[in-house]
């Protein structure tokens, strides 16, 4: 039997604890953004990097320590990533502590670590966890009801800044519950193994960028992406997974298989972008990006250099 470092890049130093547990080192830069060339490297083993958790803990079996302490910076979209693999081990496993970690070192960094929220969201812990989350109002949030996260979630990002009409607030309402409802719906669909997604589950959280002036809420999960969801709709022209997802956005058929009269969920989650100027969407799913500046009437299709095993929707919008 291969060892089970065999497989891990050396670039995350895999070694074993005295514990037996195995043991990898954080990439120095945690994000998930393509900006320029430059980023390709970083977004890659970002990626690589949240596979090999579930790798370690859910195909080899084994504990996990994760070495944060040269960590230089994380994106709030990769911290959800982060979050969402962690808890999904640890409710699989149902052992909350089969991952541990070192804190990073970087006092800047350490200090987000806890303000943010993301100490707390990926310690020990499952379902008790994840309700103390909720419960404390934490930026970091997972479940399967949107009745119940809903207007929490909305409470929040206001309670962070952003003031909105009541007109505002219904379009930005109707964008998130339907982001909640695709996952709800459709996500999980055709994954017959619990390990792949724990459900209908998602993961999300809301912050406020002081030095940016800018909220964002970002959901995720772990299921099905949009492009194997529309597979059978796609044209023949259409070759990479960002060209589907823009296709789904455009015609309103994400997820959408059997159901035309949902069709018009996509123009819901688009359509936050125009409560406030300068507004931008961002989706990512599969091995695709696909982002909206609706006001500079800017797109952008990009391919990633990994898969992020589910869909990610992130929301920028400015709060002054």
């Amino acid at each position: 039997m291969a060892s089970p470092l065999s497989d891990i890049p050396f670039y995350f130093n895999p070694s074993y604890l005295a514990d037996g547990r195995v043991q990898i080192e954080s990439p120095q830069h945690l994000c998930v953004y393509l900006i320029n060339q430059s980023s390709i490297d970083t977004v890659k083993k970002t990626l690589n990097f949240f596979t090999i958790i579930s790798n370690v803990c859910l195909v080899k079996g084994r504990e996990l320590h994760i070495d944060f302490s040269k960590l230089q910076f994380f994106s709030a979209a990769a911290s959800v990533l982060l979050f969402a693999e962690i808890t999904r081990v640890q409710l699989v496993t149902n052992n909350h502590d089969v991952i541990t970690f070192t804190l990073p070192e970087s006092g800047p960094v350490l200090r987000l670590f806890r303000n943010s929220g993301l100490n707390k969201a990926i310690s020990a812990g499952a379902d008790r966890k994840l309700n103390s989350l909720f419960n404390d109002n934490n930026p970091y949030q997972s479940g399967k009801d949107p009745n119940k996260f809903l207007i929490p979630a909305i409470m929040h990002l206001n309670d962070q800044g952003l003031e909105w009409s009541r007109p505002q607030s219904r379009i930005i309402s109707k964008g998130i519950q339907e982001a909640m409802l695709n996952v709800l719906h459709h996500a999980y669909e055709n994954i017959p193994d619990n390990k792949s997604g724990i459900g209908q589950r998602w993961w999300q959280l809301s912050l406020l960028d002081k030095e940016e002036k800018t909220v964002t809420f970002i959901i995720y999960d772990k299921g099905m992406s949009i492009p194997k969801s529309i597979a059978e709709k796609l044209p023949a022209n259409i070759s990479t997974d960002a060209e589907a997802i823009e296709f789904a956005f455009q015609k309103g058929v994400t997820r959408c298989i059997n159901e035309p009269t949902r069709g018009k969920g996509s123009e819901d989650i688009k359509d936050v972008t125009t409560v406030k100027d300068n507004s931008k969407l961002l989706v990512y799913s599969g091995n695709g990006m696909y982002y909206i500046d609706r006001e500079g009437g800017e797109t952008l299709k990009l391919t990633l250099p990994a898969n992020i095993n589910g869909t990610m929707i992130e929301w920028l919008i400015p709060y002054e």
